[in-house]
């Protein structure tokens, strides 16, 4: 995973600052990162934060994979533009069309990056 951090090391957000200087959050626990990392599952814990998060000064929505070379930023008051029935779909996989998984993979790594101290949002931990 090493070349995914390489990359992510090296894109520019919104502001001037690299993807690795903001809190990363993604919207949804069920993306391809943590499915990757699903024979860690019993070390992981899986953070809730508030949507004020979205409050924060210097907050950007990526609209897929933060590290995507397709990806679009919005600003936090753009949060109704994304499709959250996308986001929060059961399964990004789709074993019978190749088109709608490369489309849906990257999507369902939707997200908001902060500059900001995101710890005061903080919810609960979440574990299955």
């Amino acid at each position: 995973m090493q070349p995914v951090q390489d990359k992510r090391d090296q894109s520019k957000w919104p502001g001037g600052l690299k993807l690795h200087q903001y809190a990363n959050l993604y919207f949804h626990a069920r993306n391809p990162m943590l499915f990757k990392r699903r024979s860690e599952a019993d070390r992981l814990c899986v953070l809730r934060v508030s949507t004020q998060v979205l409050n924060l000064e210097g907050t950007v929505i990526c609209d897929q994979n933060a590290a995507s070379d397709y990806v679009r930023f919005l600003h936090s008051s753009q949060w109704e533009l994304l499709p959250f029935d996308d986001i929060y779909a059961l399964d990004w996989r789709h074993p019978d069309d190749q088109i709608s998984y490369w489309r849906h993979k990257p999507e369902v790594c939707r997200g908001v990056g902060t500059a900001g101290r995101p710890v005061q949002f903080l919810d609960r931990c979440l574990r299955d």
